[in-house]
C-alpha cells in the first residue's frame, strides 16, 4: 500500500506563509525600505518549504527570487531608479508565486473538507448504529485507533471509510476522526 502525503500537514505548512502574502504587498505598496529583504526572506522560505515537502514549485520560486535578485545587482542604474526597479520586479513576481502555492493549497483543502464531511456522516451513522464505544481513561491516541478498526470493518461504514483514505490516507483519516469524535 503506498503512503499518501499527508494533506493536512501539506496545508498547515504552506497556509501560514501564504496567509503573510497581504502584509507583504502592502509593505511594498507602501514602498517600506525593508519590503524587498522581507519578500525575499519569504521567499526562500516558502522555497525551503516546498523543497522539503518535495514539490517541484520550489524551482519555480527560486526562479522567481533569481529575477527579483536581478534587480539587487543591476549597476546601470542609480541606487533611486533601482530601488524602483525592485519594488516593480516584487509587484510583478507576486502573483505567480501566490499561484503556485495556491495551486498546491486549494485541492488539498477541498479533499480534507470533502472527507471532514464524509467523516461527520460516517460518525453520525455508527452513532445511531450504537457502534462506537465510550470513552475509558485509556489514552486518547489508542482509543481513536480502535474506532477506526470498529469503522474499518464495519459493513454499512467500510466503504466510507475507504472513500476518506482514497481522498486523503490513512493518517489524515484517523486525524479527521480525532477531531469530528464527539464524547
Amino acid at each position: 500500500m503506498n503512503m499518501k502525503k499527508s494533506s493536512v500537514y501539506i496545508v498547515n505548512e504552506l497556509k501560514p506563509a501564504l496567509l503573510e502574502l497581504p502584509n507583504l504587498v502592502t509593505s511594498i505598496h507602501q514602498k517600506k525600505f525593508s519590503s524587498i529583504n522581507d519578500l525575499f526572506d519569504w521567499l526562500i522560505d516558502i522555497e525551503g518549504k516546498l523543497k522539503k515537502l518535495n514539490y517541484a514549485e520550489c524551482a519555480e520560486i527560486a526562479g522567481l527570487r533569481a529575477q527579483l535578485a536581478q534587480q539587487k545587482f543591476d549597476t546601470n542604474s542609480r541606487p533611486n531608479e533601482r530601488k524602483k526597479k525592485q519594488l516593480q520586479k516584487a509587484l510583478e513576481i507576486i502573483y505567480p508565486v501566490q499561484e503556485a502555492v495556491s495551486k498546491i493549497i486549494f485541492p488539498l483543502e477541498e479533499k480534507i473538507e470533502q472527507a471532514r464531511d464524509l467523516m461527520k456522516q460516517i460518525l453520525n451513522v455508527a452513532k445511531s448504529l450504537g457502534i462506537i464505544p465510550k470513552v475509558t481513561p485509556q489514552n486518547f491516541n489508542s482509543y481513536i485507533h480502535h474506532v477506526w478498526s470498529i469503522l474499518n470493518a464495519h459493513d454499512q461504514i467500510k466503504n466510507g471509510v475507504n472513500n476518506i483514505k482514497s481522498l486523503v490516507g490513512m493518517t489524515d483519516g484517523i486525524q479527521l476522526l480525532a477531531e469530528e469524535i464527539e464524547f
